[in-house]
């Protein structure tokens, strides 16, 4: 969090937030949004939620259930680029800001980050606004000239932002490199998740070499998530003796692509598609492993780490915030050659998945709490309103 920056202290008067979304899909934000919903009420902030559909390959999460907040649907706002929808999407959004009057409006991810925050420049004595960046933009998701045109909107929007919200270091200090908002704009907060059954920390692990060493990858399959590495690490490992079986979790537009090649060379890679219950994934690994080009704050690690499963991923974006190194996980290069020693080594060595996996699930549970983040949030909301707004 940043320290330079104090709350309005005193406040009895609920903050009304108005929280936009483009769609909550099965990923990171949806997982955040979540888990510190239920805890916001008991901390004086009345939210409700707005939120658009889901895109072409991804599915409405089931974790929808948990918030608890009005829903409000706005069914032009996609993801997909479309000047019609956007635009009665901008409109609406506008509507429903006059109508609600919050004290807030904060935003996530870009989409909703760029109609909701134009729809607020419009409207006369607008709320605060605070936009949330929960990845990572400049590398790895788009072609560059489409990451440049976003980085120029990106500018002009913050200028008429009053909080920016990053959940990494690297991510915020990335944005401010190419000179989106200031540093006294930024609050650096990290995400905070809730898992539902407990951790297996302790479960004894029987050191058996006739056991598969059995190693996941919970992500969306898409470029920036890097499946091609994924199997080519597949390969490497197959080549130095196997032992290894993997696990896929997720979908997206490479999913089909990237099962037909792991069923044409016959390599050990279950593919489970989106897992509701992704809890019984983590109690089924030793091992969780991200092979990304591009991450902010990943969630899969947290989430790992709370069940006492470490990590080997890519040293990208703000993951060697979540990962210490040689401690709780192992960060490599982001190559297949550098990921799969290290999985090797894991196989190897058995031993190392108790000591790690108890580190990571102990500074897990300590960093990336829901609780912490709710706070978090509070403390942003309040710097931001004037007293008499809150009193």
């Amino acid at each position: 969090m940043n320290s330079t920056k104090s709350p309005t202290v005193g406040s009895t008067h609920p903050i009304r937030v108005l929280r936009i979304i483009a769609r909550l899909n099965v990923g990171g934000p949806v997982r955040q949004i979540s888990s510190f919903s239920p805890i916001l009420g008991s901390l004086g902030i009345h939210e409700t939620l707005v939120i658009g559909e889901v895109g072409k390959h991804e599915k409405v999460s089931p974790l929808i259930g948990r918030i608890n907040a009005p829903i409000v649907h706005v069914p032009s706002l996609r993801p997909e680029v479309n000047p019609l929808k956007d635009f009665q999407s901008l409109l609406m959004l506008r509507r429903i800001i006059k109508e609600e009057r919050p004290d807030v409006v904060h935003t996530h991810t870009f989409k909703a980050g760029l109609l909701g925050r134009l729809a607020c420049f419009s409207i006369k004595n607008r709320p605060r606004i605070v936009h949330t960046f929960h990845g990572h933009l400049l590398h790895g998701n788009f072609s560059r000239l489409k990451t440049q045109v976003i980085v120029t909107i990106e500018r002009w929007l913050a200028r008429g932002t009053d909080a920016l919200v990053t959940v990494g270091v690297a991510v915020r200090d990335d944005l401010l490199r190419v000179r989106v908002g200031t540093r006294d704009q930024y609050w650096v907060t990290a995400p905070g998740v809730e898992i539902t059954r407990g951790n297996k920390s302790s479960r004894p692990l029987e050191d058996d070499e006739n056991r598969s060493l059995v190693v996941a990858l919970v992500a969306r399959v898409t470029r920036v998530k890097r499946p091609d590495r994924f199997l080519d690490v597949v390969r490497l490992v197959q080549k130095s003796g196997g032992g290894v079986q993997f696990l896929l979790v997720g979908d997206g537009d490479l999913l089909e692509v990237t099962r037909d090649v792991a069923r044409e060379e016959g390599l050990p890679v279950t593919f489970l598609g989106w897992v509701e219950d992704v809890e019984s994934v983590y109690e089924a690994a030793d091992l969780l492993l991200l092979t990304s080009d591009n991450e902010g704050t990943p969630i899969a690690i947290i989430e790992a780490g709370l069940f006492g499963v470490p990590a080997i991923a890519t040293n990208v974006g703000s993951v060697a915030e979540v990962i210490e190194d040689g401690c709780t996980g192992w960060l490599s290069d982001p190559s297949a050659e550098e990921l799969s020693k290290a999985v090797l080594n894991v196989r190897d060595n058995r031993a190392l998945l108790v000591e790690y996996g108890g580190r990571a699930a102990a500074r897990a549970a300590d960093k990336f709490g829901p609780e912490r983040l709710a706070k978090d949030l509070r403390m942003i909301y309040r710097h931001m309103l004037p007293t008499n707004t809150l009193d």
